[in-house]
């Protein structure tokens, strides 16, 4: 099997290769699919294809490399995601307040590295949903397990990249003491 090279990816896609953006819907759905789970739960199906949809009018006029397009697709996909959440009259999300943010250090073992490396991408994204609050399971999901870094999950949420770190770490922190609880209780 040939080696996925994005920029010739693209290239036979603007020039209308199907089997061209079937491969790069294979490399990037599931990573769609993860990221949906978290801000839209049973809709993430609908709104991907709605995401895809959008993009597949767009990409002829897509410039950028392999990162760029991830971070494009997410952008995307958020933007129809809080379409689907206004059109379903759900409740909006609300930031913590600066006084309910805390400045701990980093815990150790990292609890990023816990969730991907002990549980399954399924798994895991339904453990980020359950025990975090909506704004922090975002910023873990594109931090931790979809790997962009802060200016661009800012970017994505329009949020400031502090508050993204802020908001990473408090979720993070929490989960580790979900895995400290769980561990208790295999252990105890």
């Amino acid at each position: 099997m040939q080696a996925f090279d994005f920029g010739v990816a693209l290239e036979r896609i603007q020039a209308r290769d199907e089997a061209a953006f079937a491969e790069l819907w294979r490399r990037h759905h599931p990573m769609l699919l993860r990221y949906l789970r978290v801000i839209v739960a049973d809709a993430a199906e609908d709104v991907a294809s709605e995401t895809w949809i959008a993009v597949v009018r767009a990409l002829p006029r897509f410039v950028g490399d392999e990162q760029n397009f991830r971070s494009w697709l997410i952008t995307i996909a958020r933007n129809r995601a809080m379409d689907y959440g206004r059109g379903r009259q759900r409740q909006s999300v609300v930031l913590q307040s600066a006084d309910e943010l805390d400045e701990n250090p980093a815990p150790t073992p990292d609890p990023a590295v816990l969730v991907v490396e002990t549980l399954s991408a399924h798994e895991a994204v339904d453990l980020v949903t359950r025990t975090l609050p909506p704004l922090q399971a975002e910023a873990v999901i594109l931090r931790s397990v979809l790997g962009l870094d802060v200016k661009e999950v800012a970017r994505i949420m329009d949020k400031r990249t502090g508050t993204i770190r802020v908001l990473s770490h408090r979720g993070l922190r929490r989960l580790e003491q979900t895995f400290a609880e769980r561990r208790a209780v295999q252990h105890g």
